[in-house]
């Protein structure tokens, strides 16, 4: 999985979340090192912050989306402070599976990423 969170605290709090599933993670500080990432490996999800530095996740999400990477197909989970029904609706046609919000329920967030392992119509079903 990789991860996509420019702050270090919320960064290691989701990553010590999902490898203490059992998921093997992955990370970038920005939109644009995720973008390095996912043009040469294949993740199973993709965790995507909406406000980083050098490029914001959605022009990253539009960019994996847009793209001939092998994550084009890939789920992605776009995590934002802002729950507005417009800025969630923002982030679904950039390309995100599924909005939530920060600070992220752990407990819900669990059950996203089960959900994400069934592809991306089951990720949709989940929100």
């Amino acid at each position: 999985m990789l991860v996509v969170e420019d702050h270090p605290v919320n960064r290691l709090l989701l990553v010590t979340s999902l490898t203490g599933c059992g998921h093997t993670v992955s990370t970038a500080e920005n939109g644009q090192i995720a973008l390095d990432c996912t043009d040469v490996q294949l993740f199973d999800l993709i965790v995507m912050d909406v406000n980083m530095p050098v490029l914001d996740g959605l022009a990253a999400t539009r960019r994996i989306r847009d793209g001939a990477g092998p994550n084009s197909d890939t789920p992605i989970v776009m995590l934002s402070a802002s729950i507005r029904a417009e800025d969630q609706q923002v982030g679904l046609a950039a390309g995100a599976d599924i909005y939530t919000a920060k600070p992220v329920d752990f407990a819900g967030f669990v059950v996203i990423v089960a959900r994400a392992a069934h592809g991306r119509e089951a990720l949709k079903q989940a929100a």
